[in-house]
C-alpha cells in the first residue's frame, strides 16, 4: 500500500470522532489516549494534532517516524514552517490525495498566528478539493468539535483561511 492510500485510510477511520465541550477532551477514550500521546492538553485546538496522529500512524515503525515526531506541532502554521525547513517531505502548492493541507488565518488582509490543517482526500477540480479535518464542524459553523469531511476551495479571503501549502507523503511502500 502506498503512503497516500494509508494516510487517507487512517484519516477515514477517525471520521465522526468528537470532542467534549471547549476542547476539554474526547468522547472516545481510545481516541483521547492517542491524541494525548501526540501532545493534546485540555483546551488546545487540535486540528494540527489530528494530522500528526494520522501521519504518525502511517509512518510508525519506519525511518520517517522520527521526522513526524520532530516536525509536527500543535500549531498548524508552525508545522508548515518545520516541514519546509527540514526532512524528506516535499512542501508545495500542489494538492494531491494524501497530502496534509495547512492554512493560515488572515484578518483584514493580515496574517495571524492561527491556522488550520487537514488531510486531502481527492482533488475535485482546479478550484476545489475534499479533506478530512480534525476540530471541524459538519454543520458548517465556525467552532469545530469533530473529525469531518469538508469540501475546500482555493480562495484568498481578506479575512479567513488562506492555504499556506501542502505536505506530500514520502513515496514509500508501507
Amino acid at each position: 500500500m502506498k503512503a497516500a492510500e494509508k494516510i487517507i485510510g487512517i484519516a477515514n477511520n477517525y471520521l465522526g470522532q468528537q470532542e467534549e465541550t471547549d476542547n476539554s477532551g474526547f468522547k472516545n477514550d481510545l481516541f483521547e489516549k492517542k491524541m494525548i500521546e501526540r501532545g493534546f492538553v485540555k483546551g488546545d485546538p487540535w486540528c494540527a494534532l489530528f494530522i500528526e496522529l494520522v501521519l504518525f500512524e502511517a509512518y510508525q515503525g519506519t525511518i520517517y517516524e522520527d521526522y513526524i515526531n520532530r516536525l509536527c506541532s500543535k500549531s498548524a502554521v508552525e508545522t508548515w514552517k518545520n516541514f519546509r525547513k527540514d526532512g524528506p517531505f516535499v512542501c508545495d502548492c500542489k494538492p494531491e490525495a494524501g497530502t496534509a493541507v495547512i492554512w493560515q488565518y488572515y484578518k483584514n488582509g493580515k496574517r495571524t498566528w492561527r491556522g488550520h490543517a487537514g488531510i486531502v482526500v481527492p482533488v475535485l477540480s482546479q478550484q476545489s478539493f475534499s479533506t478530512i479535518e480534525g476540530n471541524g464542524n459538519s454543520q458548517g459553523g465556525r467552532e469545530g468539535f469533530e473529525v469531518v469531511p469538508k469540501n475546500r476551495y482555493f480562495t484568498k479571503p481578506d479575512t479567513g483561511l488562506r492555504i499556506l501549502g501542502f505536505i506530500h507523503p514520502v513515496n514509500l511502500e508501507l
